[in-house]
């Protein structure tokens, strides 16, 4: 967050206010919608949770 943190992925502090909340859901559930060599894995995210996960991105 903010510039800080690990070295796999980009950064998500400004994922949904640059790329919007819709294609941040979609991206975390369908990791290959946009990019079929995407190397991101499918996660066990429940709904809830990722609705939790992008109130908060949306916060920061």
């Amino acid at each position: 967050m903010q510039g800080a943190g690990g070295t796999l992925g980009p950064s998500l502090d400004n994922v949904i206010s640059e790329k919007g909340r819709a294609f941040f859901l979609r991206k975390v559930k369908e990791p290959q919608f946009n990019n079929s060599s995407s190397a991101m894995p499918q996660m066990p995210i429940t709904d809830d949770e990722l609705e939790a996960l992008a109130e908060f991105l949306s916060s920061i």
